[in-house]
């Protein structure tokens, strides 16, 4: 998971125009995500988010999820239920991020 309270001010800078998406959950609750990377691997797209108003937290995780369809003009993204690909696409996140100021856990 990405940590990114290791972040200084400066660093942060770089995140205020920062992708946002809606999401709605189970409930019919909706949820703001900030996107922090995306990438394809194996032919589907993955983002990387962290819930909006926990970014600032201390605590805040970050989480993976699949883009798994389309409803309209909105698309469908799922959090990654295989191990193997959750670690596989955790790592390339982590590679394209290396810089120090986050973790993700495996």
């Amino acid at each position: 998971m990405a940590d990114f309270n290791e972040m200084n001010d400066d660093e942060l800078d770089g995140f205020e125009d920062i992708e946002t998406i809606i999401m709605t959950d189970e409930d019919g609750s909706e949820i703001e995500f900030c996107i922090i990377d995306e990438l394809e691997y194996n032919g589907a797209k993955y983002l990387l988010v962290v819930e909006s108003e926990l970014f600032d937290d201390d605590e805040s995780d970050a989480v993976v999820l699949k883009e798994v369809g389309q409803d309209g003009d909105e698309m469908i993204y799922e959090p990654i239920e295989d191990e193997e690909e959750f670690k596989a696409v955790s790592e390339m996140f982590s590679a394209n991020l290396d810089d120090g100021d986050y973790e993700i856990e495996l």
